[in-house]
């Protein structure tokens, strides 16, 4: 499949609608020529989490049961890439946080 990223970026979420965009503009500025997708597994956020999230193309999965090890496994449950990296919505990744990982691994 063409289209398979080799490396998913799972975010969780519960009303990060303030700080996510953020990150998630931090991920679009990445330098990287690896395919990439990024997750945001929302934990019933009443902010417009989800909706943000979506602006920015991100996939967004819902996880009803609350706590973060719950979203984090959900999210590698439906990662599509071959390659789990995680972050927090709180977090602005480098520019080359992509292809290090990538690369190191």
């Amino acid at each position: 499949m063409a289209d398979k990223p080799k490396l998913s970026v799972i975010i969780p979420t519960k009303n990060e609608a303030k700080l996510l965009p953020r990150c998630l503009a931090s991920l679009t500025r990445q330098k990287t020529t690896i395919p990439f997708e990024v997750i945001i597994v929302d934990t019933n956020s009443t902010d417009g989490t989800p909706r943000i999230a979506k602006s920015f193309g991100a996939r967004v999965i819902s996880q009803p049961q609350k706590g973060k090890v719950f979203a984090f496994r959900k999210g590698a449950d439906t990662a599509r890439g071959d390659i789990l990296a995680f972050t927090e919505a709180d977090c602005i990744v480098p520019k080359h946080w992509i292809n290090t990982i990538a690369t190191y691994l």
